[in-house]
């Protein structure tokens, strides 16, 4: 016995039931893709740099002979106290990077203050370096002057 409209709606309830299984599959692709997009938007932070690794590169005071130092890779210092010319060695430590200067000139410069003669340790926060002499009092300090910082 053939009930009116058989197999045409038949074929409709299969073709609405089709219908809402994509509308539910495509809903749910939707919220799966929008976490994506969140996560694909989280920013990725650099770990931070290690104590060797901040301290290299060339730091500078505006003081009358404009002190610097240089910081290379192979654990060499050089620069000027302002008036002469001074260089050594460099070790990285936990907490302070202590130098050893080596030999240096020794001209008189009238009203310059030489006080980066004097360095033992330095520490660095951002683009400061505090300079310590041997007894950890701070004699000064310098600024990052190279374009590795910017």
């Amino acid at each position: 016995m053939m009930t009116k409209g058989g197999p045409a709606r038949s074929r409709s309830k299969v073709w609405s039931a089709l219908g809402g299984v994509l509308l539910v599959v495509g809903l749910s692709s939707c919220a799966a893709n929008a976490g994506n997009e969140e996560e694909s938007q989280t920013e990725v932070t650099e770990a931070p740099m290690d104590l060797g690794e901040q301290v290299l590169g060339d730091w500078a005071s505006e003081e009358k002979g404009q002190p610097h130092l240089t910081f290379a890779e192979a654990g060499k210092v050089s620069g000027s106290d302002g008036c002469n010319g001074i260089g050594g060695e460099y070790t990285v430590n936990d907490e302070d990077v202590t130098v050893s200067l080596g030999a240096a000139t020794l001209k008189a410069c009238p009203g310059v203050d030489d006080w980066l003669r004097g360095v033992a340790t330095v520490t660095v926060d951002g683009d400061t370096m505090q300079v310590m002499n041997a007894d950890g009092d701070e004699i000064g300090q310098l600024q990052r002057s190279d374009a590795a910082a910017e």
